[in-house]
């Protein structure tokens, strides 16, 4: 995988097989975010439009950009800070932006 984030025609000239690198990590990822959003839809008895703020996708986004998206240490410190963390209780209960 860093082969091919450092240099995909490089990775392909080494024999590395380019779009499976970039497939394999995105498969990985959605099963991850199906797993988190079953276990959400368990703890949470009800499935409803309204337990799913736009805000709480932006905040997550946000914090990842600024923490870093390249280093595990910034997706670890987005992870604490955005789920349920200071900026989502900030956004959500500090700023009106609506319902």
């Amino acid at each position: 995988m860093l082969a091919v984030r450092a240099n995909e025609r490089s990775a392909a000239a080494a024999g590395i097989n380019v779009s499976r690198t970039k497939l394999v990590p995105f498969a990985i990822a959605a099963f991850i975010a199906g797993i988190g959003g079953s276990l959400m839809a368990y703890q949470q008895t009800v499935v409803v439009p309204t337990s799913y703020v736009a805000i709480a996708g932006i905040g997550m986004f946000a914090v990842s950009y600024l923490a870093g998206i390249t280093c595990v240490s910034g997706g670890v410190l987005a992870g604490i800070m955005g789920a349920g963390g200071i900026l989502f209780v900030f956004l959500d209960r500090g700023v009106d932006l609506g319902e």
